[in-house]
């Protein structure tokens, strides 16, 4: 239901005609061609998010006055929105009305929801029962459009705004005595952006962290976010819109033939992980010495770290227009003594003590990354769009290739090997048990 304050709230917004909200004289509900311009009004709502039409309002955003409708009884002109919305509409939009009088005038509120299937169309010329023409129109920041092919071909495909989440799990594995990731054994790529910030760790942080495995994941978890922007340094260093090549072990990123205006974004000038506050580890220094300066990203977006301690760190990209929002969060699974993989400690680039065994050596901490993201519609710059949409692949390509254990898993060439073997050493245990 539609309140008065509702209606004075949207009377008084700078931008009156919003995204939500259009305007309309009554004449056009007494105007023969009407009936197209309220149906091409009501599906351009509809195909969007949803709106109202406030009919009786002049576009300077005033009332029309009092007594516009009562010419015919209020129920006759619902009466003729309801049959609009019903035989020049396919598939038909079922609108709510609500008559509201004010003391400076009269206003019809239609209310539209937002379409719950295929995108609704105005109905241009019949055949029998069966529609010959239609017209797709979308509710733009510019006002109402007819809808371009890829507009269209985006709601055909997707009934929400444009969107993503991609899932993916991440294992850190570290030496238990010395706080270090072990890079000479077989680890994701990923673990390579750990090595700056434990590589030079003090041993009294060392000390520290091992008195207390809560601090250790935590540790961990919060420099993560850091260590990816240590990947974003390698591969966006002079643009953001990049290609990645890949092929096997060998990777090759170069930029794309067009090229869009960049914002650096500067290593040196993002906060220290609140972990590092308690420790006597020189944050900015590690930056200085280990990291590249900057990375590039896209004109009007900012980046923003955020903790809560031992439980999440994540990383968000935002654009100021919201053109796009995305947001990686690496949430603390769990911690286990030993490595994830069973028997990977005992290959030949592994633990050279065979007769230590894994649980006294290695410790692995569990982290659920979520990768999501967020687009405006594409009101006019539909090559902007695609190319913010290529920015996110490039970063999933990123995510999926070099810091999903998973995948990771998968692609050794020995892995059904291990794990059969670390069955059969399962099989053994219970029968010797």
């Amino acid at each position: 239901m539609t309140t008065k304050n509702e209606i004075y709230r949207i009377l008084k917004n700078i931008d009156k005609e919003i995204l939500y909200v259009e305007f309309k004289k009554s004449m056009i509900l007494k105007n023969p061609n009407g009936k197209g311009k309220i149906a091409g009004e009501i599906i351009a709502f509809a195909n969007r998010y949803g709106g109202k039409i406030l009919i009786g309002i002049n576009n300077d955003g005033s009332f029309e006055g009092k007594g516009i409708f009562n010419d015919r009884s209020i129920d006759q002109y619902k009466n003729d929105i309801e049959n609009i919305c019903h035989n020049n509409i396919s598939p038909i939009v079922e609108c709510t009305m609500e008559f509201m009088q004010f003391s400076e005038g009269d206003v019809l509120v239609v209310n539209i929801p937002k379409r719950k299937d295929i995108p609704h169309a105005s109905i241009v010329s019949r055949e029998g029962t069966e529609i010959k023409n239609r017209i797709y129109r979308i509710r733009t920041s510019h006002g109402t459009r007819l809808a371009s092919d890829r507009q269209l071909q985006w709601m055909f495909a997707y009934l929400k705004e444009p969107g993503f989440i991609y899932k993916f799990g991440l294992i850190i594995n570290y030496f238990d005595d010395s706080i270090q990731i072990p890079y000479f054994i077989g680890q994701p790529k990923c673990s390579l952006n750990y090595l700056p910030f434990v590589q030079d760790l003090p041993k009294d942080d060392i000390k520290t962290l091992k008195k207390d495995m809560d601090k250790t994941h935590a540790f961990f978890l919060e420099i993560t976010p850091y260590a990816l922007i240590n990947s974003f340094v390698l591969y966006f260093r002079h643009s953001w819109l990049i290609e990645i090549e890949r092929h096997g072990y060998t990777i090759k990123s170069s930029l794309k033939t067009r090229q869009l205006n960049s914002k650096d974004i500067y290593v040196k000038d993002l906060s220290e992980p609140p972990i590092v506050s308690s420790l006597s580890l020189d944050f900015q220094k590690i930056v200085d010495k280990y990291i590249l300066p900057s990375f590039c990203v896209p004109l009007d977006t900012g980046l923003k770290i955020e903790h809560e301690s031992g439980k999440f760190s994540k990383l968000s990209l935002l654009h100021k227009n919201n053109d796009f929002n995305f947001s990686i969060t690496f949430n603390y699974s769990g911690m286990v003594r030993g490595m994830d993989f069973p028997d990977l400690d005992k290959s030949s680039m592994g633990n050279e003590n065979k007769d230590t065994k894994s649980e006294e050596l290695w410790q692995s901490i569990f982290i659920d990354g979520i990768f999501t993201g967020s687009f405006n519609f594409p009101d006019e710059d539909l090559e902007q769009f695609y190319d913010y949409k290529y920015y996110s692949d490039t970063i999933r390509d990123i995510l999926e290739n070099e810091w999903n254990w998973d995948r990771y898993i998968e692609k050794i060439p020995i892995y059904r090997t291990y794990v059969i073997d670390h069955k059969l050493d399962e099989i053994l245990k219970k029968l010797n048990d």
